[in-house]
């Protein structure tokens, strides 16, 4: 529906970065192991996803420390993603 709209926008004077179009968010699902790119302090690389919404709360498996980060950070710190739920019938 953006791209409707984009010539009508830039025919009145507006400038939109290159960047605009935005990228699908990753598939991360609660009890997803990631590794992020930067050690935690406790020398541990490796999260446990514990809580999505507008923020995704991690849990660091290393020393257990919760953290809050907001999606678009924290998916450029990821370098892989380990998909180990479990799903329950019933």
């Amino acid at each position: 529906e953006l791209m409707k709209f984009l010539p009508k926008l830039k025919s009145h004077g507006l400038k939109l970065p290159r960047c605009s179009v935005m990228a699908e968010p990753l598939d991360i699902r609660i009890g997803n192991t990631i590794i992020l790119k930067k050690l935690h302090p406790c020398g541990s690389s490796q999260w446990e996803i514990v809580r999505i919404g507008m923020d995704i709360g991690i849990r660091c498996l290393g020393c257990g420390r919760r953290v809050l980060m907001v999606r678009r950070e924290l998916e450029r710190q990821i370098k892989s993603i380990r998909n180990n739920t479990t799903s329950f019938n019933g």
